[in-house]
């Protein structure tokens, strides 16, 4: 059975631009909440499936990257 195993390079440049989107959302969300009060009846679900889906590939990246560099420790 073959097992692919991305180059560290690789997961190293993905956990970067992964970092980058959820810190551009993160400055983005700060930005929004200090121009905006909360509003408990606002509708969230739409920014917080967007928000979740790159939280979840930021984290599947870095789950990749630990599993591979732990390897070659």
């Amino acid at each position: 059975m073959f097992v692919y195993r991305p180059d560290v390079s690789e997961l190293e440049s993905k956990l970067s631009e992964q970092t980058k989107i959820l810190s551009s959302l993160q400055q983005k969300v700060d930005d929004l909440a200090s121009k905006h009060a909360y509003n408990p009846d606002e509708e969230y679900t739409e920014v917080g499936s967007k928000l979740r889906a790159h939280l979840e590939s930021f984290l599947e990246t870095a789950r990749s990257f630990n599993m591979i560099y732990t390897e070659f420790e």
